[in-house]
């Protein structure tokens, strides 16, 4: 049943975006989704954050000063694709010490322009930042996590993944217990783009059977 939902909430999604693209494509942002270029526009005034929970207070303050606003936070994980609670440890293959990492992090929204944000975002208590993205597919805008998920052709290919993902310094966390072909991989500062633009790179790669980036809304893997 919740694959049958899933495959005809992709299906209205592509659809949609289908017959509304147009509408955005002067602004020459787009990322792909099942094989659909879809365009958005680039918001201000609302951010996503990855920080350390242990620097919470630090940017608490910072944000006081700039007189912006930071929401709540809330644990950082890497959810599978079925989208359950159980612990991400039982979920894949390698058990890497990024994990360690990211049980340490938190999320929250930091609210305010760019122009005010920016110091804060650009900051070493930021581990990677999302602005809101706006499309005419979308209910509302939303923002972008930092996580791709790629499906690999064969196990043959994981060293092209493996080598892709050092050249652009996006991290590889693990593979997926129950299908070691999809792999988890995450986005900081430091990789060569944003999750969309890596996502973009990845898929346009043509050496994966699928890639799709962790988005905060409409669809999951």
């Amino acid at each position: 049943m919740k694959r049958t939902l899933y495959v005809l909430s992709i299906f209205i999604i592509l659809v949609v975006a289908c017959s509304k693209q147009k509408n955005e494509e002067q602004d020459g942002n787009y990322h792909w989704l099942e094989g659909v270029k879809i365009p958005f526009l680039v918001m201000d005034g609302e951010f996503l954050v990855i920080y350390y929970s242990a620097d919470r207070d630090m940017l608490e303050n910072k944000c006081a000063i700039a007189g912006i606003e930071l929401s709540e936070g809330r644990p950082r994980n890497v959810y599978p694709i079925d989208n359950t609670a159980s612990p991400i440890y039982d979920y894949y293959v390698d058990k890497r010490e990024h994990f360690e990492e990211i049980i340490k992090m938190e999320t929250a929204y930091i609210t305010g322009s760019y122009e005010q944000a920016a110091d804060i975002l650009s900051s070493s208590l930021i581990v990677y930042w999302s602005p809101f993205y706006s499309s005419d597919w979308l209910s509302e805008p939303a923002p972008v996590g930092d996580i791709i998920w790629v499906t690999l052709k064969s196990m043959k290919d994981l060293p092209l993944l493996e080598q892709l993902a050092m050249e652009n310094f996006v991290e590889i966390v693990g593979a997926y217990k129950y299908i070691p072909t999809i792999y988890t991989l995450c986005c900081t500062k430091r990789s060569k783009g944003g999750i969309l633009e890596m996502s973009d790179l990845f898929y346009e790669s043509r050496l994966f059977e699928r890639v799709v980036p962790g988005i905060h809304y409409a669809y999951a893997y």
